[in-house]
């Protein structure tokens, strides 16, 4: 039978450190004093806050692995953010009279020193702050593009107009959506847009799109913000992003 104080909440643990803590059976107390001094290093270095777009993972195609070196143990990791996985390696050391502290060992804060013995800032801030391409020219239009993460094919578009927004706007919009879907699917050989998911109405001045553009791809969103451009004058920047 299995021992009750060995099992453990996976949602209790901090979000970017549950794949780790698991497959080394991490105490509480362990991976909370990991998280604390290694998120607050992180976010030193970087800006960003781990729980928030990064997950520790098993550095691929090799399991976590400890290894020993005096009073100091380390391993490496990598490190998954919202663009790609980047090899990272932790290192540890006790700060008491445990001199050899292992992931389940139930410590303090203040009993185990945490640090990246390997962390290549500099390269995520680059990754994770790079604009993605869009492959066509968006300064051409007439409102501005900022582009955010784009994971293809499911795209969110809000829409920020000038001039405050009219009773039917979202009826309007939702009729453009689908015409230009219907056009668009018609011609072969372009790739297919699979579905407007949603248009919801975010305030006075904006609208957010929720667009599963398929195989269509780029061309297929150049031809949506065309088409918007046309139908809905008064749009002053479109926010493109994922969902």
């Amino acid at each position: 039978m299995a021992d009750d104080r060995n099992i453990i909440n996976m949602s209790s643990y901090p979000k970017w450190l549950v794949d780790f803590a698991t497959c080394m059976n991490g105490s509480q107390s362990f991976i909370q004093a990991m998280d604390r001094q290694l998120g607050e290093q992180f976010r030193d270095q970087t800006g960003f806050d781990l729980n928030s777009q990064f997950q520790l993972l098993q550095p691929f195609p090799n399991p976590f692995q400890i290894v020993q070196e005096a009073e100091i143990s380390c391993f490496e990791g990598d490190l998954r953010g919202m663009k790609m996985r980047y090899s990272v390696e932790i290192a540890w050391k006790s700060q008491s009279e445990k001199h050899d502290i292992q992931p389940h060992d139930e410590v303090s804060n203040a009993e185990v020193q945490f640090w990246w013995s390997y962390l290549d800032a500099a390269g995520i801030v680059e990754e994770e702050t790079r604009k993605p391409e869009l492959y066509f020219d968006a300064g051409a239009l007439s409102f501005e593009i900022d582009n955010q993460i784009l994971v293809w094919p499911h795209l969110s578009l809000e829409l920020n107009f000038k001039e405050r927004l009219p009773e039917n706007a979202l009826l309007k919009c939702e009729e453009l959506l689908i015409d230009a879907q219907t056009q668009w699917n018609g011609d072969q050989g372009q790739g297919i847009i699979h579905l407007i998911r949603e248009v919801q109405v975010v305030n006075e001045h904006c609208l957010n799109l929720k667009i599963d553009f398929g195989s269509a791809g780029p061309a297929g969103l150049e031809f949506i913000l065309r088409k918007l451009e046309a139908s809905a004058p008064g749009i002053t920047k479109v926010r493109i992003g994922s969902y």
